[in-house]
């Protein structure tokens, strides 16, 4: 069981990382509208889109594990490393940066910013002008798999959506004791 009486952590993480797999390679594109703070699992969420939209004047992206003393798990390395500029994937993971919208825009994983009362319809315009894109489901889930599945052609090994698919194969987050 997981450390909260609400329920188990180990159930939660495997079928939440299966979620995010599915999101990943979904043969459609997909697009994030975030408009307030994404930490840890929900900034996870967000990476799993094609296309994010992000609050311009609010929220945070943030990867805080070395924060709060765990380690990352592979699976969401692996996801942070196949969506995150590699500059920004360093303040990410290692210094725990939190990522404003624009910022965010700049370092090359938020696609817009907008206002809070616009981010749901900038996604759903983002989102139409993929429509092209969208007819031909059966490439682009080959493609999706192609980048991010088991044997990723963008990888050494895995792709982050192999990795999330099967989280028991690769190392678990663990909490640091200082």
């Amino acid at each position: 069981r997981g450390d909260h009486p609400g329920g188990d952590r180990d159930v939660f993480g495997r079928e939440y990382m299966a979620l995010c797999a599915r999101l990943i390679t979904f043969p459609i594109p997909t697009v994030a509208a975030v408009n307030g703070h994404a930490f840890g699992a929900g900034f996870m969420v967000a990476l799993c889109h094609d296309l994010r939209i992000m609050r311009e004047d609010r929220g945070y992206l943030c990867a805080n594990e070395v924060e709060i003393g765990m380690t990352i798990p592979e699976p969401e390395l692996a996801l942070f490393r196949h969506k995150i500029p590699i500059g920004a994937f360093h303040e990410t993971v290692v210094l725990a940066r939190r990522w404003t919208g624009p910022a965010a825009k700049e370092a090359g994983f938020v696609h817009a910013t907008s206002s809070l009362e616009d981010v749901r319809p900038v996604a759903l315009q983002t989102a139409e002008r993929q429509l092209g894109v969208a007819k031909n489901r059966d490439v682009l889930g080959w493609m999706k798999e192609r980048l991010y599945g088991e044997r990723a052609a963008i990888n050494e090994s895995h792709g982050a959506a192999h990795m999330l698919r099967n989280p028991a194969e690769f190392s678990r987050a663990q909490r640091v004791e200082r």
